[in-house]
């Protein structure tokens, strides 16, 4: 049988020897995992974004000493906020896109004159037989839109430009590219929604006014999302997750604000239901009325206070 002779060489990470397929003898550095995340560690430098203030690593290379940004996303937002870099980069596109106009108006320095954008007011040159109001087209563009008049009737052009005609050919197209018109597409559907009744609805409504305003004078989230997965096999038709008007996760306090609607009997039986699984996750349950907390909010803030109190002690 053929063996293998294995060389001995020494770690850079711990200075251990150990064996090596001879093939690997100039490659190989360190002897396990561990010694090559160590070194890379070591090797790795922590700076702060300029733009986010987020720390991010880089590996300590000269190149990398002087690096202010932690992404090329931010190192462009703080040129784009920077007024020289923005008339600079202004300069290139513009030198990129009209090369010829603007070699013809530095060589024609005597037929040109200075003007300033109504909308930018930067300044730029132009013929002297021109009397130009805007650098650019994108400037024009912004101008239009910001007069009401010539915005509705762009509007109006818009709306007329979509006759019935091609109202008919677009909404005939759409059908026919629809997936539900296919016998096979809707039977999936069918399977997949199949056994799951009202009762597996998690809740995902629109935020209130008297929500706004407790969860702002209380500080706390909205919407917050609770996963059901610990309890999934104790109660039937479960969503994968309950959102509650407003949570405090530390202590697993739930408030719910709500509506006339919660008063019909199919809501009142949803909302005991959801109580029973939240206190099975660990969670408590405060709810209000909106007319309550519309006309007593610091009341309201004082109840959920004085019972945060008493489940953090």
């Amino acid at each position: 049988m053929f063996m293998i002779h294995k060389v001995t060489i020494c770690c850079w990470a711990c200075r251990q020897k150990f064996l090596v397929n001879p093939c690997r003898k100039n490659k190989a550095r360190y002897c396990s995992k561990s010694c090559w995340r160590s070194a890379r560690a070591a090797k790795m430098m922590t700076l702060q974004c300029e733009w986010c203030s987020k720390e991010f690593t880089l590996r300590a290379k000269f190149k990398c000493q002087n690096r202010r940004f932690c992404t090329v996303s931010c190192a462009a937002k703080f040129r784009a906020s920077q007024p020289q870099f923005k008339e600079k980069a202004k300069a290139f596109i513009r030198e990129r896109a009209f090369p010829e106009k603007d070699a013809a108006l530095a060589a024609n320095t005597a037929d040109t004159k200075t003007l300033r954008c109504e909308w930018c007011q930067t300044e730029f040159r132009t013929w002297k037989n021109r009397n130009h109001r805007f650098c650019s087209r994108s400037c024009v563009g912004k101008w239009k839109w910001a007069q009401p008049e010539l915005r509705e009737k762009s509007k109006t052009s818009m709306q007329r430009a979509m006759t019935p005609e091609k109202r008919a050919a677009s909404s005939s197209r759409m059908k026919a590219k629809n997936p539900s018109t296919n016998p096979a597409t809707r039977d999936k559907i069918s399977k997949s929604l199949q056994g799951r009744t009202f009762l597996s609805r998690g809740g995902n409504g629109q935020r209130t006014e008297p929500q706004k305003l407790l969860a702002h004078a209380l500080g706390w989230k909205m919407e917050h999302p609770i996963c059901t997965a610990p309890v999934k096999g104790k109660f039937p038709s479960l969503p994968h997750c309950y959102k509650v008007d407003i949570a405090d996760s530390t202590v697993k306090l739930a408030i719910e604000v709500d509506g006339r609607s919660h008063r019909s009997p199919r809501w009142r039986y949803l909302d005991k239901r959801k109580e029973e699984i939240l206190r099975a996750l660990g969670w408590k349950v405060l709810r209000f009325e909106n007319e309550r907390v519309l006309a007593d909010l610091q009341g309201v803030v004082a109840e959920v206070s004085s019972f945060f109190t008493s489940l953090q002690n």
